[in-house]
């Protein structure tokens, strides 16, 4: 399984605390170790209604946005491809959900 970033979720962490980015390290370290169901119960994994990803190939089919938890506001976006998770963005909840 390979992770990746968008130059979205880069620009966003690097305007993060040091504090909200050691929080965002934490819980993707602990969401790679279980990239599949089931989670990790402290993540809060969940697929986002209604919103769909970026396919990472012409002709893919839009993929399925999801969010974990690092902290009660602090969240990360996903979206899974062949054998690859992409990390979309991370932040503040209401900051991120404006552009998943």
């Amino acid at each position: 399984m390979d992770f990746s970033v968008t130059s979205l979720f880069h620009r966003s962490y690097q305007g993060l605390t040091d504090d909200q980015r050691q929080k965002i390290d934490a819980a993707i370290a602990c969401f790679e170790d279980s990239p599949y169901h089931p989670f990790p119960k402290k993540l809060g994994v969940h697929k986002l209604g209604g919103v769909s990803g970026t396919p990472r190939n012409p002709g893919d089919k839009r993929p399925d946005v999801w969010e974990f938890h690092a902290t009660d506001n602090l969240i990360i976006t996903f979206q899974y491809g062949r054998n690859e998770v992409l990390f979309r963005n991370c932040g503040i909840h209401k900051d991120v959900l404006q552009s998943p």
